[in-house]
């Protein structure tokens, strides 16, 4: 969608100057949309139109008039978009505003994709969350599951979510380098819809190198199971523009210590820093993880832990930071008796920008 739009726009301005006799100058592109002239003295002004019946595209007419240079938009549902200054600094605005403007308060809420169409898909406002649980686990799949479906119902509880405009999937993983295909299959099948990827949260045993899958890593394998930063900047997540978030649930996986004591930095912080993660919140485990009831608390129960699938049916599940030694205080009854959870770190172009806890109610996955 974005590059179609683009490619067109250019081409739009190319016809203007140089094809305006031509039936179709875009068919040296082998592309027959009718091109259609509305001369200037019926109307008082010269569009030139570009025209398709392909409902699949998300643009019906793309029209330029040749004496203010302005592009005008239509979609198939007749909702016009336009454009008010020259091309290549052209601004494309909404004639209705962005249904999350609230959450860009520096920004018009008629702008589009925030003023940077060659960077950014997000038509209309609309956001992906896309959550990983490895399965195949000795043990640990119920806790998991449990844990994802737990951030999914908090997403699609809050106020921020639309389900008419936002898509929550939920997916099981054994080998960590699956996630660069199902996360792609995911943009491709739901980004025309629901336009960009807002967050991406990860549920598994992991270590300092990262998520551990539960088969052997089949590309890009650090250790036996595990997936590389190379691998992890392969993966095209589509992100949002503004506010989108990586977070990894597993054990130390924002960790900045060695086992000597010695600051080395976290894994999240290395994959915050990839290319393919620029501006991106990345959040990980500052210790070993623990399943609870409350994200801010180690609270259990000894169900869990005999009768797992069972156990994680019932109740909330968050993934919480804590020390050796808690277990038997975490199987209190009660929040104020539960030992404190460890926050988790949060990271942003390889600086650690603060620490929180996992949030319930908003849009961000982790309160700093």
């Amino acid at each position: 969608m974005k590059k179609a739009v683009i490619i067109l726009v250019a081409l739009c301005f190319g016809f203007a100057k140089t094809h305006a006799q031509n039936d179709n100058p875009y068919s040296v592109f082998g592309y027959q949309g009718k091109v259609l002239k509305t001369p200037e003295e019926e109307s008082g002004k010269q569009y030139l139109f570009l025209n398709t019946n392909d409902t699949t595209q998300k643009l019906k007419t793309i029209a330029f008039n040749t004496k203010t240079q302005l592009i005008e938009y239509i979609d198939h549902n007749n909702v016009i978009y336009k454009t008010d200054s020259l091309l290549p600094t052209f601004v494309l605005r909404f004639l209705s505003t962005d249904p999350h403007a609230k959450d860009y308060p520096g920004m018009s809420p008629y702008n589009f994709v925030g003023n940077m169409p060659t960077r950014a898909v997000d038509p209309d406002g609309r956001d992906i969350y896309i959550l990983f649980a490895t399965t195949g686990n000795g043990h640990g799949d119920a806790m998991f599951n449990a844990a994802a479906q737990t951030r999914q119902r908090n997403i699609e509880g809050s106020k921020f979510f639309d389900p008419a405009k936002d898509k929550v999937v939920v997916l099981q993983v054994t080998d960590m380098a699956q996630i660069k295909t199902m996360v792609e299959t995911t943009v491709s099948t739901y980004s025309k819809q629901y336009g960009a990827t807002t967050e991406v949260g990860v549920w598994s045993h992991a270590a300092r190198q990262g998520p551990i899958g539960t088969v052997p890593t089949s590309a890009n394998a650090i250790g036996s199971s595990q997936l590389s930063p190379k691998g992890w900047g392969d993966i095209d997540f589509n992100w949002k523009q503004n506010d989108a978030s990586m977070t990894f649930y597993g054990c130390n996986t924002g960790n900045e210590l060695s086992t000597s004591g010695q600051w080395q930095g976290s894994f999240a912080r290395t994959i915050s820093d990839l290319p393919n993660f620029k501006n991106v919140d990345v959040a990980g485990q500052s210790t070993s993880a623990f399943p609870s009831f409350f994200p801010n608390v180690r609270e259990t129960n000894i169900a869990r832990s005999a009768y797992p699938m069972i156990g994680f049916a019932i109740g909330d599940t968050y993934m919480v930071g804590g020390n050796k030694g808690q277990g038997g205080e975490s199987m209190w009854f009660a929040p104020m008796a539960a030992p404190a959870a460890n926050p988790m770190n949060v990271y942003q172009n390889g600086q650690k920008t603060g620490s929180g806890f996992q949030s319930t109610t908003k849009s961000t996955p982790v309160n700093e």
